[in-house]
């Protein structure tokens, strides 16, 4: 996100590296090789001895790799790629790189008005590395996220709304631990619709993720503004949300995303269950950009879609989500 050197061709009989017509000795035992005669009259010659094989900087071996943490096999690397984000993998393809959470799931939410309704809920998320420095520290980063909601199970199959995040931001990875990044920037959501119906937020964000162990934690604190079509939309979402991973084993996964309003009397919570790999429960080989797991999500509070910021709703559903 280098071109790679190619390693010098050895040396040709034809230009000097062994002379003509002679019969080659193996590289480790060669003899000195005298030099042409000197051409103009009176210089004298001089015995030059040209570097061998044995001579050459030695190589380490495989062995000598083991414990070092190198591999012997391996190419060089370029630059550092940036820590990933929330829900982020650093598998990329022509500069995209999946963002936050990608998931597929069905089930039920439970609204006091109207009760239990089945439905779909799907996220799309994905980022785009602008420009980055050639340490591979500092990134200029595009995002996109798309959250939708389908009542597939309505006979006209409807969308009751889709919520539209870009973000702009960005990024530094201090390569120290526990602090895997700090990133600060822009993000817009709105549903996209007109009237009455209409949502929207803007806001400027700063983030960081911490590592330690199992457990990944991800403070982002953010100033709204731009609040005309819902003014009181901080008492829902509030001035920031806590983020924070935990894996429990090789196929298990909790997640949870927590925030407060600013009048402390609204809130909510997403808790999620990332469990092993469906393609390899089944001998099918994972793809670099499929690696589908099974997805239990559960949710609490108000404004799980920009339509119900001020609704308190509860959901239960489980699918598929797309590996990190």
């Amino acid at each position: 996100m280098t071109a790679l050197g190619a390693d010098p061709a050895p040396p040709n009989e034809a230009d000097g590296g062994i002379p003509l017509g002679t019969t080659a000795t193996p590289p480790a035992l060669a003899a000195p090789v005298e030099p042409p005669a000197a051409v103009a009259s009176g210089a004298t010659s001089a015995s030059t001895t040209v570097p061998t094989a044995a001579s050459a900087t030695p190589v380490a071996a495989p062995d000598a790799l083991e414990g070092s943490g190198l591999d012997a096999t391996a190419a060089p690397t370029s630059a550092p790629r940036p820590s990933a984000a929330p829900g982020e993998t650093r598998d990329e393809w022509s500069g995209f790189a999946k963002y936050r959470p990608n998931y597929f799931i069905t089930g039920f939410r439970n609204v006091p008005a109207s009760g239990h309704d089945p439905d779909v809920k799907f996220q799309i998320s994905l980022r785009y590395e602008l420009l980055m420095d050639p340490p591979g520290r500092w990134h200029f980063m595009l995002a996109y996220t798309q959250k939708s909601f389908w009542n597939i199970y309505d006979s006209s199959a409807p969308f009751r709304e889709n919520n539209y995040n870009p973000e702009l931001f960005i990024q530094w990875d201090p390569h120290l631990a526990p602090l895997e990044y700090v990133k600060a920037g822009y993000a817009h959501e709105s549903n996209g619709l007109g009237g009455d119906a209409s949502r929207s937020w803007d806001r400027v964000f700063a983030e960081a993720r911490f590592g330690t162990g199992a457990l990944t934690v991800y403070p982002v604190f953010w100033v709204p503004f731009r609040l005309s079509d819902n003014p009181d939309i901080k008492r829902s979402f509030g001035w920031g949300e806590l983020m924070a991973r935990l894996r429990l084993g090789a196929n298990y996964e909790l997640e949870a995303v927590g925030r407060v309003g600013n009048q402390f009397d609204r809130g909510n919570i997403l808790v999620g269950l990332n469990i092993g790999s469906l393609l390899r429960m089944f001998g099918v080989t994972e793809q670099k950009w499929f690696t589908p797991n099974f997805y239990l999500q559960g949710w609490h509070g108000y404004g799980e879609s920009l339509i119900d910021y001020d609704v308190r709703t509860t959901a239960i559903r489980a699918g598929i989500i797309l590996r990190r």
